[in-house]
C-alpha cells in the first residue's frame, strides 16, 4: 500500500508540468508547522498516513491558477483532427500567467528511475519505460514501436510517430517523439491507458508486462 501511495506521488509529479513547477523542497523536520500555517483550518490530528511518508513538492497553496472562462479552439495536430474532426483543445485565457509549453522535469522519462520514488521496482524493464495498459494487462511501448502493428488475442496495436514526450526537453515542441498508439477491437477503439512501467507494477501486484 505504501508502494501504491508513492507511486501515485511520483505518477502526479510526472504529469505537473500541465499545472506549475515544484515550489518547496524536502519535508522539515517538523511539516506540520509549516502545513498549519498555510492551512489554518485544518486539524492535523486527525490523519490517514504517517506524515513521514508525504514529501513536499509542486505548487503551495493556492499557486495553481483557476481557469474561470475556459477558451477552446478546433485541434491544430493532424492526428487530433483526424481521430476527432469536431474536436476542440483548452487553450491558455493568459498565457502570460506562466510558462505553457515549458518542462519543470527535464529528462524526467529517460532517468534510470522514478523521482520522487523509493518504492519496489520491476527488475526486467526500465522503470520509466511507457506501457499501454488495456484491462489491467500492460505491454511495452517500445516493443509496440518496433513492430508497428501487434495483434494480441481480439486486440489490435498500432503505433505511429508523432507525439513529443512532454518530460524530456526543456520544452514540450522539442521533446523527443514517443510515439501515438491506438488500441481496437473488431475495428472498434478500445479504451487504453499509458503509463510507466514502474506504476504499472505497483499498482497490479508486480503483474510481468509484456516486453516480446
Amino acid at each position: 500500500m505504501n508502494d501504491r501511495r508513492r507511486a501515485i506521488g511520483s505518477a502526479m509529479l510526472a504529469i505537473a508540468f500541465l499545472t506549475g513547477f515544484i515550489a518547496d523542497g524536502p519535508a522539515v523536520a517538523d511539516p506540520v508547522q509549516r502545513w498549519s500555517w498555510e492551512w489554518l483550518n485544518t486539524d492535523f490530528t486527525k490523519r490517514a498516513v504517517e506524515f513521514s511518508e508525504i514529501i513536499s513538492g509542486g505548487p503551495p497553496k493556492d499557486g495553481i491558477p483557476s481557469i474561470d472562462k475556459p477558451l477552446f479552439r478546433p485541434a491544430a495536430a493532424m492526428t487530433s483532427r483526424d481521430l476527432a474532426p469536431n474536436g476542440k483543445v483548452l487553450v491558455p485565457n493568459d498565457p502570460g500567467m506562466r510558462a505553457y509549453g515549458d518542462n519543470p522535469y527535464v529528462a524526467y522519462d529517460s532517468a534510470s528511475a522514478p523521482f520522487l520514488f523509493n518504492g519496489d521496482l520491476p527488475d526486467y524493464i526500465a522503470p520509466m519505460v511507457r506501457v499501454v495498459v488495456v484491462d489491467g494487462k500492460a505491454w511495452s511501448m517500445p516493443m509496440l514501436r518496433d513492430k508497428g502493428t501487434h495483434r494480441d488475442g481480439d486486440l489490435l496495436f498500432t503505433w505511429s510517430a508523432g507525439q513529443n514526450s512532454a518530460l524530456d526537453a526543456d520544452t514540450v515542441h522539442q521533446g523527443r517523439d514517443v510515439g501515438n498508439i491506438t488500441v481496437q477491437r473488431a475495428g472498434a477503439d478500445v479504451v487504453y491507458d499509458v503509463t510507466f512501467a514502474f506504476v504499472y507494477h505497483v499498482f497490479h501486484g508486480g503483474r510481468r508486462i509484456v516486453t516480446e
